[in-house]
Order: C-alpha cells, then sequence, then structure tokens
C-alpha cells in the first residue's frame, strides 16, 4: 500500500485485516466478502497457507485478477505444489487472471499501479517497458 500511494495511484484502494480497522488512512475491511463492490485486481502478502481461502473469496465476490506475493508454494515443497495446483483451478473455474504466486508484483508507473512489497517510494514514469525474470532485478533498477 505504501507504494500505492506514494505514487498517487487514483484507483479505490480496500485493505482486508480481520485486526485493523484503519490501514495507512484507508478504512479496513475484515474479509473480502464485506468489500463495498468486486475488486479489479486483488493483491496477496499472507502466509500461502491462508491463500486459498482468500482467493476463493475473491472469485466469489467476482474479482477479475490477483497478485499472489506470498511464497510457500511449490518451490518450497510438495504441500505447497498441492496450494498452487489449486490456485489454478480457482483461476480456471472463475476465469480470473493471477500472476504468480511467489512473485515480487507488478509496476505500472502510466496507470501509477505499484504492487510490489518492495518500499520503492516515488518511480518517474517514462516510456520504456521492463520485464525481468525475478523482481530482485526489476525493482534494484527502478531507483
Amino acid at each position: 500500500m505504501a507504494n500505492l500511494l506514494a505514487n498517487e495511484y487514483a484507483g479505490r484502494i480496500y485493505p482486508v485485516n480481520p485486526r485493523a480497522e484503519i490501514i495507512m488512512g484507508h478504512k479496513a475491511y475484515p474479509s473480502i466478502k464485506e468489500l463495498p463492490e468486486a475488486p479489479d485486481l486483488c493483491v496477496f502478502v499472507i502466509p500461502a497457507s491462508a491463500t486459498i481461502n482468500a482467493l476463493e473469496e475473491c472469485a466469489e465476490k467476482g474479482a477479475k485478477s490477483a497478485v499472489i506475493e506470498s511464497g510457500g508454494f511449490a518451490e518450497v515443497d510438495e504441500e505447497g505444489a498441492k496450494l498452487e495446483k489449486r490456485i489454478e483451478e480457482i483461476a480456471r473455474g472463475s476465469g480470473m487472471r493471477i500472476l504468480g504466486p511467489n512473485t515480487s508484483g507488478i509496476i505500472s508507473t502510466p496507470r501509477k499501479l505499484i504492487t510490489t512489497f518492495f518500499p520503492l517510494g516515488k518511480i518517474r514514469s517514462g516510456s520504456v517497458s521492463y520485464v525481468a525474470q525475478t523482481g530482485n532485478f526489476a525493482t534494484h533498477t527502478m531507483k
């Protein structure tokens, strides 16, 4: 959220946290089910074990896409691979587009959409596109 706010993202932001009422000046919702509308994009930075339930709630709510930054999936063990398979099933069943899991997020400077968990602050917008295999390369070259 800090990156979205630092870059003056113009869209609506709905933080979800069952233990907070306000996050960075925005009303927090205890669950995805309680959001006032279906989100265009859901960004997950939660434990792998909690991702499936949250992703199912996003699908039920009618979310169009998700970025799963959480790690702990097929890159870790067989249980993680099973969770990743379930993510694929949810995506196919709901039509939701999913980036991840275990990704450092997306950056679109023209849209001021910065979902990475790396603290980047304000990023200059320009006319160059950059795709990296790892977020370490992408985020370190953004400064």
